[in-house]
């Protein structure tokens, strides 16, 4: 088979070591029998660096000629063409459209199949780059075959950029054990699945040259681009449905990529998964990834959260932070990096550092470390401080009622306080709160599981800790000015608020968890000890989760008039029953008190409520407000 892109890619290849692990090699995973096929003798190469259409050589005894292989990725397969050389040799051939990243070679022989190993294909294109006396990383970043210069490209600790030819060159400890690119404007990488290839693994000990190239394709027009903020998913399999409930939030934001008409992306801010079920369900980063690809058309950019961090298999936390984060790096690429869309420079950084002591306990600050700090100034010299900048962490910055709680903001943000337009999209709180000053916006973005998907688990209403609805955040960047609205799972995009008719809500523990123990119902009634109280005084509680000072709340009564709107900081009602209630054994993430609720008290118990809510971008929602309005989970599903 000739391949129609042939001549982009050297005319050689390099065949690198083996190994007989699951990193290269023989392995039992995927045999649908307890047969071995009678295959022996088996080494698959660990790595391949050459081109599309080159002949890999491999070692096995026992394939026949009829047998079929595949090279299996993340969310695609490819079928190979493969020539059997001996009895114990054959090659196969790299087939078209293959993109860079690791792969299952899986051989299939009627209705059984068996994975012979598995080969990171690093594919580079046509040209040879000179070394450089003291450089032991080079490569070319491209777009089909013609050289992209002014690239920036890092290992993490050293940045650099491509010259006229689109060459770079490094001199890398290799600490992290991959480069990354910072995808320029106008390009995208080639994704495998919904992870962009924005990097790549190096495999060579530090005495060794290594090449790595990008490709890169032109893209339409980013000037004006969508971006879907993911807060935290902590996807386990659990016995709460969490992956039923994902295939919910899956369906739901399809549906919003298939009707955008501009280019789209996402970001998560950490925790996609939860590291105390990684052995206990066998959920891991290549779980996530597949089930996270079943999002459409959308490339996925990843931060790393506290729950990222490595649990070890009998309960034991390695020490340290880089012992934590290996797995995270192996699957889903570098703790911090950065890339550009349109008239943005996003970066994402790492701002959980663990400080486990090696006892088998984690601990972690919330500290963006010197080291993330000292590459952010390097990366940050290549850009135009006329371009928005996005930082994106998992740790927030700020609490929801705006005192700063990360342990070094000031020296974060003496980093880019040269950018004049600065937001940040954080998570870890799985509340929904804005925090503004003269120097950033922080967006504390919700979670995209809620309160751990429990809530819909217990009651069918899928609603977080602060009364906001489980969802995400979609950003729309005009140039480099965004306009956002937080969308609620199963909700229209209007939803941004929920009413509550005061006169109807009584919540105590005998009413909500009557068979708790003594001592968590007196737990429960100090949780909701706002609402304890059955009252006839005629308020209204409207809890606004987007809310920031620049909305307006405004309320009439048909027949009077407007009334009064008070700002109050109070528990929602609706979680307090909906999860909190049916959780007292263990009320993880119970109800909290927010600052987006707001009270008014109409003049009679039977009156109706007209209620507008304007966003800081002229954004009207409305509810006509019947009263009286029952309070319980089914008035609210």
């Amino acid at each position: 088979m000739m391949n129609k892109r042939l001549v982009l890619y050297i005319m050689s290849f390099i065949l690198l070591a083996c190994s007989c692990s699951k990193e290269g090699g023989a392995s039992e995973e995927g045999q649908t029998s307890g047969a071995d096929l009678g295959i022996t003798g088996i080494t698959v190469p660990a790595e391949y660096v050459g081109r599309e259409g080159d002949q890999v050589t491999c070692w096995a005894k026992g394939i026949l000629e009829s047998d079929e292989l595949s090279l299996k990725g993340l969310t695609e397969t490819f079928a190979v063409d493969y020539e059997i050389l001996s009895p114990t040799r054959f090659s196969i051939t790299v087939p078209e459209g293959i993109v860079t990243g690791m792969y299952d070679l899986v051989l299939t022989r009627g209705s059984q199949s068996r994975t012979l190993g598995s080969i990171y294909i690093s594919l580079i294109v046509a040209g040879d780059i000179p070394d450089k006396s003291g450089m032991n990383v080079k490569g070319i970043v491209h777009c089909n075959g013609e050289p992209l210069s002014g690239v920036v490209v890092s290992d993490g600790v050293q940045v650099t950029e491509t010259d006229i030819d689109g060459c770079y060159w490094l001199n890398s400890e290799k600490t992290y054990g991959l480069v990354f690119i910072s995808t320029p404007e106008g390009y995208v990488c080639n994704c495998n699945g919904v992870l962009p290839g924005y990097f790549q693994y190096l495999k060579q000990p530090v005495s060794m040259v290594e090449r790595l190239d990008f490709e890169l394709n032109a893209t339409p027009d980013q000037t004006n681009h969508r971006l879907f903020v993911l807060g935290d998913m902590h996807l386990a399999n659990r016995s709460n449905r969490d992956l039923e409930q994902f295939g919910e939030f899956v369906a739901d934001i399809n549906e919003v990529i298939a009707s955008t008409s501009v280019p789209a992306y996402g970001l998560t801010l950490g925790d996609m998964t939860f590291d105390s079920f990684w052995y206990t369900n066998l959920y891991f980063f290549e779980d996530y990834l597949k089930d996270a690809s079943q999002i459409k058309n959308l490339p996925i950019y990843h931060t790393i959260g506290n729950h990222d961090h490595e649990l070890g298999k009998r309960g034991a936390y390695p020490a340290g932070e880089f012992a934590t984060t290996v797995k995270y790096r192996n699957s889903l690429g570098p703790t911090y990096y950065s890339f550009n869309i349109g008239r943005v420079h996003y970066v994402v950084l790492d701002d959980i550092y663990s400080t486990n002591p090696g006892d088998g306990t984690f601990s972690y600050d919330t500290r963006v470390p010197e080291d993330q700090l000292e590459w952010l100034k390097k990366d940050l010299s290549y850009v135009d401080r006329t371009k928005t900048l996005v930082l994106a962490s998992h740790a927030q910055f700020h609490s929801k009622d705006g005192k700063v709680s990360l342990e070094n903001y000031e020296e974060v943000m003496d980093c880019v306080r040269s950018f004049s337009n600065i937001h940040i999209f954080t998570g870890h709180t799985h509340l929904v709160y804005n925090v503004e000053d003269d120097t950033m916006f922080e967006h504390n973005g919700g979670a995209v599981c809620a309160t751990w998907w429990w809530t819909d688990y217990h009651s069918d209403i899928h609603i977080a800790q602060d009364g906001a609805p489980g969802g995400y955040t979609i950003v729309d960047f005009t140039g480099g000015e965004p306009q956002w609205q937080f969308k609620g799972t199963g909700h229209p995009i209007d939803f941004q608020f929920r009413c509550y008719d005061g006169n109807s809500i009584q919540i105590t523990a005998d009413i909500y968890c009557p068979n708790e123990s003594s001592s968590n119902k007196s737990k429960f009634n100090n949780y909701a000890s706002q609402w304890s109280e059955k009252n006839s005084d005629n308020y209204v509680y409207i809890d606004v989760w987007n809310w920031d000072p620049k909305w307006k709340v405004e309320v009439t009564e048909e027949g009077v008039g407007a009334l009064e709107v008070t700002q109050v900081k109070l528990k929602d009602p609706l979680h307090l029953i909906a999860y909190t209630a049916p959780s007292m054994s263990n009320p993880t993430f119970a109800t909290s008190e927010n600052l987006h609720f707001f009270r008014v008290q109409a003049s009679k118990p039977n009156s109706t409520l007209n209620i507008t809510v304007t966003d800081r971008f002229g954004n009207v929602y409305t509810e006509k407000m019947t009263r009286p309005r029952p309070f319980s989970l089914e008035q609210y599903r």
